[in-house]
């Protein structure tokens, strides 16, 4: 097998990306079937989503001191690890709790939800250290490739929807561990940038939670974040 280079890196970076747009945006697809199939209520399926938005924010407030203890690029493996076990336990949970399938989906949501917050948090900064001709161009076309992602997963989930049946949805979503899967492998043999290999130190935790800009621009993606969860999930 031939040398893996930074390459290879900017396409791990770049899937990541549309992994993070499957943990937010194929699982609303299959709320009405949830419905249908699990008798769940409206205010359960609004409780689904707002734990996806706020279990993202709590990865993205713990990833800090996990990057410190194990590195950038254990917490990309752990991030597309917990996207498998969430879309395999979607998959199968809800008929495995069938006393209260809703706890399945839960713990799956959960899971999902975390790595969909760790991925973020760690494929910017690897992306903005390797070496490129122009680091905004690379920057720009990673995060385009969630709104790639969002088009393709919706056409592909869609039709399979009309052509097989949304009562095979479990089929369709163990499918979708595939891609993480296989990106968590990239991300293990991936080089990435010396910087990122050492995780220098930053500023100290204490130093960021008084500084107002970090609250102000914190409010800020929280309000952005929320949108965007309302109008994708809605």
């Amino acid at each position: 097998m031939s040398k893996l280079t930074y390459r290879h890196t900017i396409i791990a970076c770049f899937m990541a990306y549309v992994v993070q747009s499957m943990v937010i945006n194929y699982v609303p697809l299959l709320f009405v079937q949830f419905q249908n199939e699990f008798s769940v209520d409206l205010v359960q399926i609004t409780a689904l989503v707002s734990l996806n938005f706020l279990v993202q924010l709590m990865a993205d407030a713990l990833s800090i001191p996990i990057i410190k203890w194990i590195g950038y690029r254990w917490v990309a493996i752990l991030a597309h690890l917990l996207a498998v076990l969430g879309f395999a336990a979607m998959a199968l949970l809800p008929n495995m709790i069938s006393s209260n399938p809703y706890i399945g989906l839960v713990i799956a949501t959960a899971l999902y939800s975390a790595g969909g917050g760790l991925i973020e948090v760690v494929s910017n900064p690897i992306l903005e250290e390797i070496p490129t001709d122009n680091n905004e161009r690379m920057m720009s076309l990673m995060h385009s490739f969630y709104s790639w992602g969002f088009v393709a997963v919706t056409i592909i989930a869609m039709s399979y929807f009309y052509f097989v049946g949304i009562e095979q949805w479990r089929v369709l979503t163990f499918f979708w561990c595939i891609i993480p899967l296989l990106n968590m492998i990239l991300f293990i043999f991936v080089p990435l940038p010396t910087i990122i290999e050492g995780t220098a130190e930053g500023g100290s935790m204490m130093g960021l939670l008084t500084n107002q800009a970090f609250w102000i621009f914190s409010v800020m993606m929280f309000c952005a974040g929320a949108s965007e969860m309302a109008l994708s999930q809605w």
